[in-house]
């Protein structure tokens, strides 16, 4: 009897970590913001965090930025503003110098100011100096998103009620 009450535990603290899981990646990637867990859709971190890869993402009021960690912050000029995961590679009395790993220059030679820490959302959780990554959780999140948009138009369709189809 404690055996099976031990697996069905096991079961349910199980499940309870996937749907954390889920619910923190899904409402991230709706909120464009790093929820527990986020993922990269450039190959601008390589060979750190390849494109599609995820990342444990601790949020910015919990952490200590430092140079050398990744960071995901919400820029003023490059990505169009969309929430970018680099590297802090320096620091001025302005902010914070960022590059991508795989990047030849940095950020701030593109254009971008040094990054404040009110921008910065999100620290990546690193072990030893190297980022703990999750692979291919971004293709899954991708393809997930594909799978539901298909099927929102195909709802919309069939329903005649172009209010589904895009929202």
């Amino acid at each position: 009897m404690f055996r099976r009450f031990g697996v069905k535990l096991a079961e349910y603290a199980l499940t309870g970590v996937l749907l954390l899981v889920a619910f923190s990646v899904v409402f991230g990637f709706i909120f464009n913001a790093p929820v527990l867990l986020t993922f990269v859709e450039t190959g601008s971190m390589e060979p750190t965090i390849a494109a599609g890869d995820g990342f444990i993402a601790i949020p910015s009021v919990l952490a200590n930025v430092e140079q050398g960690d990744v960071v995901s912050f919400r820029p003023d000029v490059i990505e169009g503003g969309q929430v970018t995961t680099h590297r802090v590679v320096g620091e001025t009395p302005n902010g914070y110098i960022t590059r991508g790993d795989n990047n030849i220059v940095t950020d701030q030679d593109s254009g971008e100011p040094p990054v404040t820490e009110g921008q910065i959302v999100a620290v990546a959780f690193s072990v030893n100096d190297n980022v703990v990554t999750i692979p291919h959780l971004g293709t899954a999140v991708g393809w997930l998103n594909v799978v539901v948009s298909q099927g929102q138009a195909g709802l919309s369709s069939l329903l005649g009620m172009d209010r589904l189809d895009g929202s």
